[in-house]
């Protein structure tokens, strides 16, 4: 019972094994309407402690965590005390409120206590269950998992901005050297049609010319005949 001595401060736990009863006994200086208001609120903490410790006891040992051993009390006493009080001091008595409690306080009372492998895992990873530890690894690998997709994922649409930027400054480029090659050619047409214009006017030039020297011979000629015509022949 020494898992309880922290808190059996001027109080005992007394276990008749003839009678299987326990109860607690308090050292006061002298019994008062303020001591006893103590005691009871004393008890009250005391079987909240009490029944969660031997529960827990009980938990451990079931889950296999921990194994107890009986150890084979005084045989030349029935009656024993655990805690801390001071003899010398007037004593009150209090029985368990609870038979079951006292019962399973009496059980544990002459039992030793030896934590198992699983008890020492547990401790070593700070009391947090084995089916804890695989839910939390199992957390961690999902969100791992959910960071990984969600960066895959967002280099995926980086890739395809950078892709479709690219494509794009390709697509300008081509349009410009394309808009390029147009003016030139159009330069090149209008080059080509003025040269052809300039050709065509200098033909019309030489026709014109051609026409003019024919005509003017046809009309030398025309005059010649007629001043021949106009003479009067000889007798």
């Amino acid at each position: 019972m020494s898992f309880l001595d922290a808190h059996l401060e001027r109080t005992k736990i007394r276990i008749d094994l003839t009678k299987t009863d326990a109860e607690y006994r308090f050292e006061v200086e002298k019994a008062s309407d303020e001591v006893f208001g103590w005691i009871i609120n004393k008890v009250e903490d005391l079987q909240e402690i009490v029944a969660v410790l031997v529960g827990l006891l009980g938990y451990l040992q079931a889950r296999g965590y921990i194994a107890s051993y009986k150890v084979t009390p005084d045989v030349h006493t029935s009656v024993y005390e655990f805690g801390r009080g001071i003899d010398k001091n007037l004593k009150l008595s209090s029985p368990f409120p609870d038979k079951d409690i006292a019962r399973l306080v009496i059980d544990f009372a002459f039992k030793e206590i030896v934590p198992l492998d699983p008890l020492r895992d547990l401790e070593a990873h700070a009391f947090v269950a084995p089916e804890d530890r695989r839910f939390q690894k199992q957390y961690l690998q999902t969100n791992v998992a959910i960071v990984l997709a969600f960066a895959v994922g967002a280099a995926g649409v980086w890739l395809s901005y950078c892709a479709l930027m690219q494509q794009n400054a390709t697509s300008a480029a081509q349009a410009e050297n394309d808009k390029t090659n147009h003016a030139a050619t159009e330069a090149r047409f209008a080059a080509e049609s003025a040269w052809v214009k300039d050709i065509q006017s200098l033909l019309k030039q030489i026709e014109k010319a051609i026409q003019s020297s024919s005509n003017s011979g046809h009309n030398n000629a025309l005059k010649s005949d007629l001043g021949d015509a106009a003479r009067p022949s000889a007798p």
